[in-house]
């Protein structure tokens, strides 16, 4: 199973800076999300938010009390010499790994939202005061296809009832991601004030689903007497698999001892078309295709939903990456001179750079990348 974490925020009318602020943390144990809202709004708003949600993550990863973070809160943030009080609210959201077990703690913002098999439900609070502040407890155990939604003030402000039933229709469709529910909650909130919120809105869900993983085995392995390995690795790998590279699908194909079909409907002027081989979910051309395939997923600004309707390699490759959790790239680092000078090191390989690249973008999103050189 996989924690799903996606949030997003429409700032208040007339301000650069949101005064929500969500951050989150995945350990190897358990994952953590934050979401502070600031007083007011604005810069102040996001400075006090801001603060809030760092320390929290910071001092939960490091198995701090409660009480102790709290009073870190309260004791770092800067007193408002207009309302003679530093005010952040804040809602933690904590959920380990082995056990699905879940935590929330709730300071001042709007209650969470639970879903069970598409439907509401309640978990009752147990209220803690922690240095004179009224802390709601709820903790619980997570099942396949629940989620769980912060939402504040500003976003709640324009209904809870309203808003708990556009989501009671968006987990009825038995959404793919925690970042559907998200993006679709706060575009109808944008379209509902046309795009001009009188507060910050901010919206941060989890959704615990099964988890996706992905192997993309591209280029040749530096020793050829690791083809046949190195193919059956990925053959093996419990996930999408994907092949990138001419000559790395003929090493896959050789063991299977199978032949690559292309599908023409696939080629573009400047894009050879995707090929097909039993066992794989998809064959690409190498280094055009995922050059090509970064662009997409860069001008999508990472968002799945976003990427063209076409069907190509780039799209098509895009579409795994974005879709995947986890991503396990095998790079093969043998020289091909059409791309490389085979004098120049192997650490400048045009391929290793790519796929650098794209571990990097990829990681921007949240997504577990390893790269294994071979």
């Amino acid at each position: 199973m996989f924690v799903d974490i996606y949030s997003e925020s429409l700032n208040r009318r007339g301000e650069e800076l949101c005064g929500d602020v969500v951050r989150a943390a995945r350990q190897a144990d358990r994952s953590i999300v934050v979401l502070s809202s600031g007083f007011d709004g604005g810069v102040k708003a996001c400075i006090l938010a801001t603060l809030t949600a760092e320390i929290i993550v910071t001092l939960f990863r490091m198995d701090i009390p409660i009480e102790d973070v709290v009073a870190t809160v309260i004791g770092t943030l800067p007193v408002s010499k207009t309302h003679g009080a530093a005010y952040s609210t804040f809602t933690v959201l904590e959920v380990h790994h082995e056990n699905h077990a879940f935590r929330v703690m709730n300071y001042d913002n709007p209650e969470t939202f639970f879903f069970r098999d598409g439907a509401p439900f309640r978990i009752e609070a147990h209220p803690e005061t922690v240095l004179g502040k009224r802390i709601l407890m709820r903790e619980g155990t997570l099942q396949a296809g629940d989620f769980m939604g912060v939402a504040s003030g500003g976003l709640v402000s324009a209904g809870r009832e309203e808003l708990a039933g556009h989501l009671s229709d968006l987990m009825r469709r038995r959404p793919g991601s925690a970042r559907y529910v998200v993006h679709e909650t706060i575009n109808r909130y944008r379209s509902s004030c046309d795009g001009q919120s009188a507060n910050d809105a901010t919206f941060a869900g989890v959704y615990f689903r099964p988890h996706r993983s992905l192997m993309v085995f591209t280029g040749p392995p530096l020793n050829r007497d690791e083809d046949d390995t190195r193919a059956r690795q990925l053959l093996a790998f419990p996930g999408a698999k994907v092949v990138c590279g001419g000559t790395t699908g003929g090493i896959v194909a050789s063991y299977l001892g199978s032949a690559i079909k292309t599908e023409r409907s696939t080629e573009l002027s400047d894009l050879p078309p995707v090929g097909v081989l039993p066992e794989v979910d998809l064959v690409t051309e190498g280094i055009l295709t995922m050059a090509a395939a970064l662009d997409c997923m860069k001008n999508a600004g990472g968002d799945l939903w976003r990427l063209p309707g076409e069907r190509n390699g780039a799209v098509l490759l895009a579409t795994e990456l974005l879709r995947a959790d986890s991503i396990h790239f095998l790079l093969g680092q043998a020289i091909n001179p059409h791309y490389q000078n085979p004098l120049l090191p192997r650490s400048i390989s045009i391929r290793r750079n790519l796929v650098e690249q794209i571990a990097e973008f990829l990681r921007g999103l949240n997504k577990e990348v390893e790269i294994e050189y071979c």
